[in-house]
């Protein structure tokens, strides 16, 4: 992946020509030959006329750059001035800058696309800004009134981005910003703040309000192509709203997130329901797209307050004419106990139980719901015929979808989930332990959590720990995450 990331970058730095030029040259150089990394940088500076010698630190430094941009305005000047931070703190005493090119532009209050100044004085409405040291300011010029920065367009540069943004700015840029990417990831930031919002109980709702607005104009709005605007509906994981918190408390945080979508799927039920029932156009990518959005607006109808989506997903899954709209179908209904999911998923296993790919997903997306009684499922499932032990993906499909995708349910505050998980271990470490150190690592967020679950998390490490004839792999995961946890 990082390659494909620098490569992406160059691409960025030199343009389109002068890429396609590069690889003309590159290929002739050294068709057929051992090549190196310098190689093709080389082939990129000569065929650009651009020299990328800082931008080697790419290839000779690990990890992933951090950038903090404060940013102020000057009224009087009309000149918005970055002041671009490169955190080297946590890397080796010889680190150098990472080159980051910054793809960006600004929009006004009312989301009106804005014309500036950039370095060396040329107008343009959208700029690549390389930063090459470790901190230096950088300054735009030609606004009327305070400007809404879009950094990183197209992620431009794969590095963890911090910037003070105002909710009204967020909520400006997921509604106007001509930059998809960027647009998504603007809401995506809003609606973290919504829940974290949430989380902590604030009395202060004009986070909470402006997203539900912003959300809701979403829901409504027709110029989006449809598999970005299933995306922009999503609302970030359960995952990435813990990295927000410390130490982590799942079901709090759960219980927020939830209590967000629940706000969300009620106050717009029409307008998802309008997604959901929209014609699907008869090409197959432009059917694709659709579908997966029909789908996402199911998947948030079932956090609605009314109940009649369980008739909708079921029907969804009665006349699904493939096997995309009958897995998100049955996804829907698994997620809260009825009469309906106990015949779907009869039915499911009845129809495709000779196809061991989708016995899989079975497992996985009944192991993964966020159904009050999913644990109970779960131990249940662990006895089903299907389900062998000496089989590495029903493994992963039951234990490791429970594990890994349902936080909610493994980090249970009485300590069932990973009890289970431990127990699972100690069967399988004999069968497999390839497969039973992979799943340890599932006690991988010890560290992070709240005091409680970290000594529940403890016990069951000690459990598989002292487990007789213990593989080496399985004993080294769990004693290093036992010795890294406080006393």
């Amino acid at each position: 992946e990082k390659g494909s990331e620098i490569i992406r970058m160059i691409h960025t730095l030199i343009g389109e020509e002068h890429f396609q030029k590069g690889m003309r040259l590159y290929f002739e150089r050294h068709d057929g030959k051992a090549v190196t990394c310098e190689d093709f940088v080389v082939a990129m500076e000569d065929a650009s006329n651009t020299s990328l010698l800082e931008f080697r630190a790419w290839y000779e430094q690990a990890g992933t750059p951090s950038l903090h941009i404060d940013t102020t305005f000057d009224e009087g000047k009309g000149e918005l001035t970055f002041l671009c931070t490169q955190d080297l703190k946590n890397k080796k005493r010889d680190s150098k800058p990472f080159s980051l090119p910054l793809r960006l532009g600004f929009l006004s209050e009312e989301g009106n696309i804005l014309e500036f100044r950039g370095p060396g004085n040329k107008t343009t409405n959208e700029h690549v800004l390389v930063l090459t040291k470790e901190q230096e300011k950088v300054s735009f010029s030609g606004f009327s009134s305070r400007p809404i920065p879009s950094i990183n367009r197209d992620f431009s540069a794969p590095i963890h981005l911090s910037e003070l943004q105002s909710p009204q700015d967020l909520a400006v840029l997921m509604q106007f910003d001509p930059n998809l990417y960027n647009r998504w990831a603007a809401g995506q930031k809003l609606a973290q703040q919504a829940i974290l919002n949430t989380y902590q109980q604030s009395k202060d709702e004009s986070v909470n309000n402006r997203f539900a607005d912003g959300y809701s104009k979403l829901c409504q709005d027709t110029t989006l192509p449809p598999a970005i605007k299933a995306l922009m509906l999503e609302l970030p994981s359960l995952q990435s709203c813990l990295e927000h918190v410390t130490p982590f408390d799942v079901e709090r945080m759960s219980k927020a997130r939830h209590s967000v979508l629940t706000e969300l799927s009620s106050n717009n039920r029409h307008h998802l329901l309008d997604l959901f029932h929209a014609p699907k156009p008869a090409n197959k990518e432009g059917a694709a797209d659709a579908r997966k959005l029909a789908n996402t607006a199911l998947a948030l109808l079932t956090y609605s307050n009314e109940s009649s989506w369980i008739e909708i997903a079921e029907t969804h899954y009665k006349t699904a004419t493939n096997m995309t709209d009958r897995l998100a179908a049955f996804h829907a209904i698994v997620a809260e106990p009825s009469e309906v999911r106990t015949k779907t998923i009869k039915d499911f296993y009845s129809n495709w139980k000779n196809h061991p790919l989708l016995i899989n997903k079975w497992f996985a997306i009944q192991s993964s719901s966020r159904s009050i009684d999913t644990f109970k499922q779960v131990t249940q499932l662990e006895k089903h015929p299907a389900f062998q032990r000496k089989n590495p993906n029903n493994v992963r499909a039951l234990y490791g979808s429970f594990a890994m995708r349902n936080l909610n349910h493994f980090h249970n505050a009485d300590g069932s989930g990973y009890r289970f998980i431990a127990d699972a271990i100690q069967a399988l470490d004999p069968i497999n332990p390839q497969v039973a150190s992979s799943l340890t690592k599932s006690f991988r967020a010890i560290n992070s959590m709240n005091k409680n679950n970290q000594e529940l998390m403890k016990e069951s490490l000690f459990t598989i720990k002292n487990i007789n004839g213990l593989s080496k792999n399985t004993l080294e995961i769990a004693s290093r995450f036992i010795d890294a946890c406080p006393p």
